[in-house]
């Protein structure tokens, strides 16, 4: 039996008064954990289980919210999901607060590293609080899987996009201090999963008032996208993007995809930790053994990834009825500037209003930093109804 890792950060929340710190969970999930179905009469995706109070770093105003919303594979059966919800200080303006519905990036596939478990690092501390300041409430969806159990999907675009759209229905119904107005952000997984979301709003959740959509370093998993990771960069150097790769495989192949050889030997006794280790543990230790995607992948992993760039990681819907902000940093080598490129031109091309911004020497991470003045102009003048700038080229 494999030995657990304790988690190493400290998250925390007050029940009935009670401090429960979360320090006390490991990052290692059950090998199978079932979904948790609600099927009592009167539940529906977007409603609230659960409120507790939040007191650890940014959430000095913050709640954790265990809500409802359909499971990724059935949409017969609903699952719970949790986020967070932090509220500005200071008295509440007329209409509410609006509402920047943020979604992180990956974090792996364990239920325990979720953010709502696992707490913020100091930059993310520092982002959420940039926001609040500016007025905006922030509601942060942990992805099915993540904090609540239930199969993790990791990269389904239509069950992240589901998770976000949800979370804003729930934190709407018990936080009254809440506008109407809804800015979606996100930052690489989380980009793909705000795309995703505003791309199926229109028939899933019309009753979402998004205004506009901000992605940072967002993939493109497309069959070119998903094909062009099985290589290494052409300098025989690995992909930095091979751990989450891996952990892609790995939910599919626990949520019941066929993915039958698409690893190597070698490969497959080692990619199972992605099930128990967060991403941020698990990465280093598949660049500590020095694989490469050709050492990892295997002959037949060409007509798997196909498949699931049909049916697990495509987008939902290019035409998108809400104008979108794309940041990529030209030194992006996980999410390549020449794929965002490429989603742009597939959005353009849908019809959306696409203003995309370069930004040299800017890498995976530093992209949402470098972006961020844009993205605050870009958020209070689309809330207000202004119109972007179209970056897109005349069709």
């Amino acid at each position: 039996m494999g030995v657990c890792r304790a988690v190493t950060r400290w998250g925390s929340y007050v029940v009935s008064g009670v401090l429960v710190l979360s320090v006390g969970l490991t990052s290692c999930a059950p090998k199978s954990v079932p979904p948790v179905l609600d099927d009592a009469p009167g539940v529906a995706a977007g409603q609230v289980v659960r409120v507790d109070h939040l007191s650890n770093g940014v959430a000095r105003r913050g709640w954790r919210v265990t809500y409802r919303s359909l499971d990724g594979q059935n949409a017969r059966q609903l699952v719970r999901v949790s986020a967070q919800v932090f509220l500005p200080s200071g008295a509440v303006p007329q209409g509410g607060w609006p509402i920047l519905a943020w979604a992180h990036g990956a974090r792996g596939l364990s239920l325990t590293c979720a953010p709502s478990i696992m707490g913020e690092g100091t930059s993310e501390q520092a982002f959420f609080e940039a926001w609040l300041r500016r007025g905006y409430a922030i509601v942060a969806t942990d992805y099915q899987g993540l904090g609540e159990q239930g199969q993790a999907l990791f990269m389904n675009t239509r069950s992240e996009g589901m998770n976000v759209l949800d979370s804003v229905r729930a934190a709407r119904a018990h936080f009254s201090q809440l506008s109407s107005v809804v800015i979606l952000y996100g930052h690489s997984q989380g980009a793909q999963a705000v795309l995703a979301a505003a791309g199926m709003a229109p028939s899933y959740a019309p009753d979402v008032n998004i205004r506009g959509v901000m992605a940072a370093a967002p993939p493109f998993l497309d069959q070119l996208g998903l094909q062009q990771r099985l290589h290494s960069d052409g300098k025989g150097n690995g992909r930095p993007s091979l751990p989450v790769m891996m952990s892609l495989v790995q939910s599919a192949t626990d949520a019941g995809e066929d993915m039958q050889g698409v690893y190597t030997a070698k490969a497959k006794r080692f990619s199972v930790q992605a099930r128990s280790l967060c991403i941020e543990d698990f990465a280093p230790k598949v660049h500590k053994q020095g694989l490469k995607p050709e050492t990892v992948f295997a002959a037949e992993a060409a007509e798997k990834l196909a498949f699931l760039a049909q049916t697990w990681t495509a987008y939902p819907s290019f035409s998108l009825p809400v104008p979108v902000l794309i940041g990529t940093g030209l030194d992006d080598h996980h999410n390549t500037a020449a794929e965002q490129d490429r989603l742009v031109r597939a959005l353009c091309h849908a019809g959306s209003v696409v203003q995309q911004e370069h930004f040299p020497g800017a890498n995976h991470f530093s992209t949402l930093r470098d972006m961020q003045r844009d993205a605050v102009h870009f958020a209070d003048s689309v809330r207000l109804g202004g119109v972007p700038q179209n970056t897109c080229p005349a069709l």
